[in-house]
C-alpha cells in the first residue's frame, strides 16, 4: 500500500516539475504555424515558475531538516559559552543527547563512570540517555536507553546544577493479545519513576526465551520460568 502511495506521490511530483514542457511544446508548434499559441506559452511559464518555487521550498525543507537533526559532539574544553551541570538518574558511562531550543542546535555529551555531566547552559530539551553495560570482567555486554517522557523545556543558567527526573524502581507493563488462533502477541514496556521509557539490549540477546516472574503480595518472587516459543 505504501509503495503504491509513494509511486503516486513521486509521479505527481515529476508531473508538477516537468509538466510545463507540454504546454511549452504546444505553444511553440502553434506559434510556428501562426495559429496562436501565446496562451500556451504564458501558461507554460506560470507552471514552470510554480514548479521552481515548489522545488526550491522542497530543497530548503530538506536542508533545514538535516541541520535540525544534525548532532554535534560537545567538548567541554573547547566550548566557549556558559555551562551548567546535570545530575543524571543513573550512574555509569554513556552519552546524553539534548537540544538547545533557542539556538536550534543538538548536542551529544559523553560521560564516563559518573552520575553527572557538564552541558551548555540555556533552554534545552533532553532527548535520551544511553548507558553502556559491562560485565564483571569489564567487557561490554549490552546497553540501556532512557527516553524522556516530559516535553517541558529545561532552563539552566550558567553554573546551575539541575537534576534530571527518573531512576529506579522500574515499572513493567505486559499486555498479551491473542492472534492467529492459539498464538499470543506479547507487548512489553518498562518505565522508571518519572515515566521515562527504558529499553535494554544485549550483545548476545538473540533467540533468548522471554523470562517472567510471579511476585507475591510481600514483593518477593515465588515462581519464575521462561516462555516457550511456538
Amino acid at each position: 500500500m505504501f509503495f503504491f502511495v509513494g509511486v503516486f506521490v513521486f509521479a505527481l511530483f515529476i508531473g508538477l516539475c516537468f509538466g510545463w514542457l507540454i504546454p511549452l511544446v504546444i505553444g511553440l508548434v502553434k506559434v510556428s504555424r501562426k495559429s496562436g499559441g501565446k496562451g500556451w506559452l504564458i501558461g507554460s511559464g506560470v507552471w514552470a515558475f510554480c514548479a521552481l518555487v515548489v522545488v526550491g521550498l522542497s530543497v530548503f525543507s530538506v536542508v533545514s531538516a538535516q541541520r535540525r537533526m544534525a548532532t554535534e559532539v560537545f567538548n567541554e574544553a573547547n566550548y566557549a559559552g556558559d555551562r551548567a551541570t546535570l545530575i543524571l538518574p543513573f550512574s555509569g558511562s554513556g552519552s546524553l543527547t539534548l537540544r538547545q531550543v533557542a539556538e536550534n542546535k543538538s548536542w551529544q555529551v559523553s560521560f564516563s563512570n559518573t552520575n553527572s555531566v557538564v552541558v551548555p547552559a540555556g533552554v534545552m530539551r533532553i532527548w535520551h540517555l544511553s548507558y553502556e553495560i559491562k560485565n564483571k570482567e569489564g567487557e561490554f555486554s549490552g546497553g540501556m536507553n532512557c527516553s524522556f517522557a516530559s516535553n517541558e523545556d529545561l532552563v539552566a543558567k550558567a553554573g546551575d546544577v539541575l537534576t534530571l527526573s527518573g531512576g529506579t524502581p522500574f515499572t513493567a507493563a505486559i499486555t498479551a493479545k491473542r492472534a492467529d488462533g492459539d498464538k499470543l502477541k506479547i507487548a512489553y514496556s518498562l518505565t522508571d519513576v518519572a515515566g521515562n521509557r527504558i529499553t535494554y539490549w544485549g550483545v548476545n540477546s538473540n533467540n533468548k526465551k522471554p523470562k517472567f516472574e510471579a511476585i507475591g503480595p510481600d514483593g518477593s518472587c515465588f515462581w519464575s520460568d521462561h516462555l516457550e516459543y511456538g
